[in-house]
């Protein structure tokens, strides 16, 4: 018998998109599903867009007081019971074959503790965004030593599509902290897989549409969103250097230098163009961050 995924699909305020965003969830191919259908305070008629998909029996919908995206989160987390856990947006659109994809992946792969995926991002109307070269996407690392070098400098999944391996890493250590609002999910990457026992990756297909949202909690308060990400990257510094005091390296050298041993150190790995690849990302990534 197939493992039962439970999704995670916290909401709030969320009426023109709920309902293509569940719909794409009741129609994966990977039918043995739950999703945790959770309406944080909503304000708008959001429920009346979807009343008849919250029937299914496959749909667990929980109406809480607005607490946080966050809090949310950790909510579903608390309830959810299989071994494999799916995060889902109330904006977003699952690909058709996400679930049943990632599945497949982790059982191939059991030594990994999460799996994401490439998204292709669009806009409000549902319609692929375009960029100079075609339509934009949002594409992480799939080596997983290289994503953990990655937590240094940047988020290394897009949140909405990750699936947790609950046989390797312990639900209850999956818990989002509300105070790095809107990057809970950066900040929860830095904490569980900057440990080298956690291994992760990425399958390079778009199998989440990831929408962008005008006026959208990650796009409100810039200069408050710069001072989380600096914190979270501090936080990544130490614990992947080690240090447990705050004095982490004064400039993306120091950074750059640690990385790049490690890299030489399993190169073997790698095919010669992936290995100088990194290294040219990791150059491009670190040269523009300031971690004080």
């Amino acid at each position: 018998m197939k493992e039962q995924v439970d999704i995670i699909l916290p909401f709030y305020n969320e009426a023109p998109f709920i309902r293509q965003s569940l719909q794409s969830v009741l129609e994966q191919s990977y039918s043995n599903i739950r999703v945790i259908l959770i309406n944080d305070g909503s304000t708008d008629d959001g429920f009346s867009m979807i009343q008849d998909l919250v029937n299914d029996s496959r749909v667990t919908y929980i109406e809480q007081e607005n607490q946080g995206f966050a809090q949310s989160l950790n909510k579903g987390i608390s309830i959810a019971q299989s071994k494999f856990i799916a995060r889902h947006d109330g904006d977003d659109i699952m690909d058709r074959y996400r679930i049943e994809s990632q599945v497949e992946h982790l059982i191939r792969h059991p030594q990994l503790a999460a799996i994401g995926t490439a998204a292709k991002i669009i806009d409000e109307s549902g319609n692929s965004s375009n960029g100079s070269n075609g339509p934009r996407m949002i594409q992480h690392n799939t080596v997983p030593e290289l994503l953990r070098f990655e937590l240094t400098a940047d988020c290394i999944f897009v949140h909405s599509s990750i699936m947790f391996n609950c046989a390797i890493i312990d639900k209850h250590l999956i818990k989002y902290d509300p105070k790095f609002s809107p990057m809970e999910d950066y900040a929860l990457w830095v904490e569980l897989f900057a440990d080298p026992r956690f291994k992760v990756s990425n399958l390079t297909e778009a199998l989440q549409n990831y929408r962008e949202v005008t006026g959208s909690m990650i796009r409100r308060d810039q200069a408050r969103n710069e001072r989380v990400l600096k914190t979270i990257r501090k936080v990544a510094l130490r614990k992947f250097l080690g240090r447990g005091r705050e004095n982490g390296p004064r400039s993306w050298r120091q950074v750059y230098i640690r990385e790049c041993l490690f890299l030489f150190k399993s190169a073997w790995k790698y095919s010669l163009v992936v290995f100088l690849s990194e290294l040219f990302n990791l150059y491009r990534k670190h040269r523009s961050i300031s971690y004080r």
